[in-house]
């Protein structure tokens, strides 16, 4: 991950822990969050309650979550590789969001 992905992501996170309403997020661009170090440390930054003091609530992280999953994957441009990654981490933010409630 080069470091404007980085300040993308950094940006980003502000902005969620903010709690923003969803037009005013700067959101990663396609590029950034089709690859699975941004999608990785998207998780671990906003989604896992084991390596965070404080995330936003969990209607926010499913607020959050909706458009952030429909941007990855409108972000898919080889489905062979990029549909296999992206699953496997649907499935554990989904996993994590769900055993909230």
């Amino acid at each position: 991950m080069d470091t404007n992905e980085l300040n993308e992501l950094r940006l980003f996170r502000r902005q969620v822990l903010q709690l923003l309403p969803l037009p005013n997020i700067s959101w990663p661009t396609p590029t950034t969050l089709r690859k699975t170090s941004s999608q990785d440390w998207i998780y671990d930054n906003l989604f896992n309650g084991e390596q965070n003091i404080s995330l936003p609530s969990e209607r926010y992280q499913l607020l959050i979550l909706k458009p952030l999953l429909a941007k990855i994957e409108a972000s898919i441009v080889d489905p062979e590789e990029d549909v296999r990654r992206f699953s496997l981490h649907v499935d554990t933010v989904y996993t994590s969001i769900t055993s909230l409630f």
